[in-house]
């Protein structure tokens, strides 16, 4: 075995690329305002902090935007479909309950029979749960390139009534995460959090067989609506109870584990649900706001989508230097929280075209 000498490089897991993909299509408030009767479009942008979300065409499914994503990314950095050697598809959009939406996606951007394929559905934590999974494959020497996609159609399993409609938004992202010779981990720790009590309070499930059949009134001109009979139940209430109690936990425990302070952490990326609950949240920990990234406005909640959009988003205005340390924390349905802290690597991918 060779020794491990303090200092030396290893093979470390990075984010070399991100490239996402939202449907041209898009809901204002003041549409939402219009249906609704009862809210104006200024009440709803000081509720949740959206301007704007985007919704897919009746015949339009998550894979398709997860492959829309996954061409830009290896078009962008110049990468074969032949050198990534595993997919893992993050989503509650799925194609069907079997096989896994991560063998369509593998097969329609043309990926090698040699290259693993799986899917991971942990709702709005997946981002990071996919990371984890993309590190200990590229750090354990199983894997050099990993594809982690994240995509959601969210507009196709709420009813044309549902209030939840002005928070959710349709949107994908693929990160490139690549094998780099340094000594530091450029991902990692990751802490993780489940509490199953709350399995009921956040769901996309199956109508009751003796429901009703629909009128099709839940259904619009964007493809909005129940798809498959499958329906999106959200206790919005009890998520934010959990929300607020769990995040600031586990925020505390990876800043442990990292022996690290807020003010030693350069910006802060938390799923994207509304303005108003991470605002909260942001508040209730103590992060300066100018260390707390917020993407929301013109994309909205794109569920495991939000946080790959928002560091690309801040990628893209030059916030983020290299070496900056980043706390990444998803939450949402299981309940389910996790959080990472990843250090800003330029690696071989990202010189070639900026993320």
């Amino acid at each position: 075995m060779t020794p491990d000498f303090a200092g030396a490089r290893r093979r470390r897991a990075a984010i070399s690329c991100i490239r996402s993909y939202v449907p041209p299509t898009e809901l204002s408030n003041e549409q939402l305002a219009a249906e609704y009767g009862d809210y104006s479009a200024a009440r709803l942008l000081a509720a949740t902090g959206i301007r704007v979300r985007h919704v897919v065409g009746t015949n339009e499914r998550a894979s398709d935007l997860a492959v829309r994503a996954v061409h830009d990314l290896l078009a962008a950095t110049g990468t074969p479909a032949s050198a990534i050697d595993f997919l893992v598809y993050c989503s509650q959009s799925l194609s069907y309950l079997t096989p896994g939406t991560s063998c369509e996606v593998h097969e329609r951007i043309g990926l090698t029979r040699h290259c693993g394929a799986c899917d991971l559905n942990q709702g709005c934590a997946s981002f990071i749960y996919g990371l984890a999974a993309a590190q200990g494959l590229i750090e354990a020497g199983d894997a050099d390139n990993v594809l982690v996609v994240t995509a959601e159609t969210y507009s196709r399993y709420l009813r044309r009534r549902d209030r939840t409609r002005a928070v959710f938004s349709d949107g994908a992202a693929a990160t490139l995460i690549t094998s780099e010779c340094d000594s530091a981990p450029l991902i990692g720790p990751f802490v993780f959090s489940t509490d199953g009590r709350g399995a009921d309070r956040l769901r996309l499930s199956l109508e009751r067989p003796d429901a009703p059949a629909g009128d099709g009134s839940n259904i619009d001109e964007h493809g909005s609506g129940t798809a498959a009979g499958f329906r999106l139940h959200m206790d919005g209430q009890a998520v934010f109870n959990f929300t607020i109690e769990e995040v600031p936990n586990i925020v505390r425990r990876l800043l442990d584990r990292c022996g690290a302070t807020i003010g030693d952490v350069e910006h802060f990326v938390f799923h994207q649900a509304n303005a108003y609950m991470i605002g909260h949240l942001r508040e209730l920990i103590g992060i300066p706001q100018d260390r707390f990234v917020l993407n929301v406005e013109s994309v909205g909640n794109t569920g495991a989508s939000t946080i790959p959009m928002a560091l690309q988003a801040a990628a893209h205005s030059d916030r983020l230097r290299a070496n900056d340390r980043i706390m990444l924390v998803g939450f949402g349905a299981g309940y389910s929280a996790a959080a990472a802290m990843i250090r800003w690597h330029r690696s071989r991918a990202d010189r070639r075209s900026p993320i």
